[in-house]
């Protein structure tokens, strides 16, 4: 008997959950929100999401609109399609929709989201904004890099040439990838942190700093199961991988400091932490050493899309 009562009541509360989820919904209806796919309880239109998010919302587009409201979960998610909606939100209205949602990995590694892409707006976003475009990811900077490009393109081609003398089978993916994290690394940290240097432990966490993405928890889509990401670990791995970064971080930031006070180095020579730190120099305390960590950290994602386009 009690093994019947079990499937009963989960289809009880199932089912309760999607009448109150429809009635929720029928009500927003009249708030004259975009058009929805029909959702499953608890779980949304998570299932109509396959691999390729891009083209799940370009179906659903075709079918709903231009512009339609996609629910991960509890959590909706507006989808827009359009060219020229997109311009309305980013251009026209883009003070309205400045802010962004602050995940649970962003705020572990990213130090309380303290950067231009997750900080809510304010002048101290517009700070973070400015120096993001100025300083660190314009063109004339990206090109000040054109020499380290050249030398770590020149190695790889060396040494693919090397291997195909001696007749040594090439992973040319993984040697790419290698070269993608070496140039970052160079950009951002000011040099590169090979498996061949000799501290493995830090070409470890170099390569996890421009690589690594940020993961969605349970709480980042049901906030009463935030207790889940504790107990599948995924809490404490963040904070782990947190620790790592902010070390190792902070060992760039005093070497770097440390030379800066041997020599000095032109504009063309400087990276990313020469930058950040005469900011934060110049700046008296508006760009403290959490935000040049973490913009460093955001710097080693944005900028591997970059560099790759010139």
């Amino acid at each position: 008997m009690t093994m019947d009562l079990i499937p009963l009541s989960v289809v009880a509360i199932l089912f309760s959950v999607y009448f109150l989820q429809r009635l929720i919904r029928s009500r927003l209806k009249q708030s004259n929100l975009p058009p929805s796919p029909p959702t499953l309880p608890l779980i949304g239109n998570i299932h109509q999401l396959g691999g390729l998010l891009h083209r799940s919302f370009r179906d659903l587009s075709k079918k709903y609109g231009p512009i339609i409201i996609v629910h991960f979960g509890p959590v909706p998610i507006v989808v827009v399609s359009s060219p020229a909606i997109a311009e309305q939100i980013m251009k026209t209205h883009d003070l309205v929709f400045a802010n962004r949602p602050m995940m649970t990995s962003t705020k572990i590694i990213l130090y309380g989201c303290v950067v231009v892409g997750f900080a809510p707006y304010s002048e101290k976003w517009r700070q973070l904004r400015k120096i993001c475009i100025t300083e660190l990811l314009s063109v004339k900077r990206v090109k000040t890099f054109k020499r380290v490009r050249e030398e770590e393109v020149a190695c790889m081609v060396e040494s693919i040439h090397g291997s195909s003398s001696l007749g040594i089978p090439i992973d040319v993916a993984a040697m790419l990838h290698d070269l993608s994290n070496d140039i970052l690394c160079r950009c951002v940290l000011g040099r590169k942190y090979s498996d061949d240097d000799g501290d493995k432990r830090s070409a470890d966490i170099a390569k996890r700093l421009t690589t690594k993405s940020l993961p969605m928890s349970f709480s980042d889509l049901f906030s009463s199961l935030g207790w889940l990401d504790t107990l599948t670990g995924v809490t404490g791995r963040l904070k782990k991988t947190a620790r790592e970064f902010d070390l190792f971080l902070d060992q760039i930031i005093e070497e770097r400091i440390s030379q800066r006070t041997r020599h000095d180095t032109t504009d063309d020579e400087k990276d990313f932490v020469d930058v950040l730190l005469r900011i934060h120099q110049e700046e008296d305390g508006n760009l403290t050493r959490d935000n040049v960590k973490a913009l460093i950290l955001v710097s080693a994602y944005v900028s591997n899309l970059i560099i790759a386009s010139f």
